[in-house]
This record gives structure tokens, C-alpha cells and sequence, in this order.
């Protein structure tokens, strides 16, 4: 497969997320696989880590804001498309980013994008939503 890159802004405005795609054609059968690794780190990591080339991995968590430099980070939930993963490249001492996305191109594959990280970067949960929750601010009635 060809690589492609990816720019979150030509499909959503509101989120900012550059990158690579690394695969564009996975099965959306694998998505409860990595729905799982979201709810529990050491479940399918093996099919994980052989789709992004990594050994040492987790899913993304707010906490990894500060080494990220990426404000607004939030807890996957069971009804977002877009699945974080976060890695650490020991070769190159730098963090690693990938997205993985349902329902971006077409409704039966996965797409898998590394991030090219910067102080730009601005994840968002869905692609489709009206808000991007990750940014929006509530209002609280008084």
C-alpha cells in the first residue's frame, strides 16, 4: 500500500491532525479489538503493535497531555470513531502518535494515520459531530 498523508482539516474544521496514513483498508471486523485495548491496555496488543510497528504502547489518556504538548485530551468513550494510541519510540527518543478511525473513507474499513505531532495538533473524538467535544466549553447554569 501507498503512503498517503492526512489532513484532518479537509473532512472537519474543527480539529487540527496531520499525518500519515499507514493503512487505509482494515477490516472494521478488528474495531471491538481495539475497543477492547481502550478499556484494558493488555488486551490485543499484538494485533496492535503489528499494525503500527511498536512494542511499547498504550491508549491515549488525558495525563499525556503534558509530554504531548496538547491541551485537550480526553478518555476514549465506546461511542467515538477515532481511537489514540500512544507510543514512545525509544530508537529515536521521541513520542509517537496514532489514530485509528472508523467510518472515515468507507463503513467497513479502519484507517490508521501516525500524527505528526506539533503545537497545533487538536484531536477530536469523531469526525461528524457538530462540536468537537474535546474543545467545546460547557456552560454551567447557575
Amino acid at each position: 500500500m501507498a503512503l498517503y498523508e492526512f489532513f484532518s482539516k479537509d473532512i472537519y474544521d474543527l480539529s487540527n491532525i496531520n499525518g500519515q496514513i499507514i493503512k487505509d483498508n482494515l477490516n472494521i471486523i478488528h474495531w471491538n479489538k481495539l475497543v477492547d485495548f481502550m478499556k484494558d491496555r493488555n488486551k490485543n496488543k499484538n494485533f496492535i503493535g503489528n499494525i503500527i510497528k511498536k512494542d511499547n504502547f498504550t491508549p491515549l489518556v488525558p495525563a499525556h497531555k503534558y509530554v504531548l504538548k496538547i491541551q485537550n485530551i480526553k478518555f476514549f468513550e465506546i461511542d467515538d470513531d477515532n481511537i489514540y494510541i500512544f507510543s514512545r519510540d525509544h530508537t529515536e527518543n521521541k513520542y509517537c502518535l496514532y489514530l485509528f478511525c472508523r467510518n472515515l473513507y468507507s463503513a467497513d474499513k479502519i484507517v490508521v494515520v501516525r500524527i505528526y505531532l506539533s503545537s497545533d495538533t487538536v484531536l477530536c473524538p469523531n469526525f461528524y459531530d457538530d462540536i468537537n467535544s474535546w474543545i467545546e466549553v460547557q456552560s454551567i447554569e447557575l
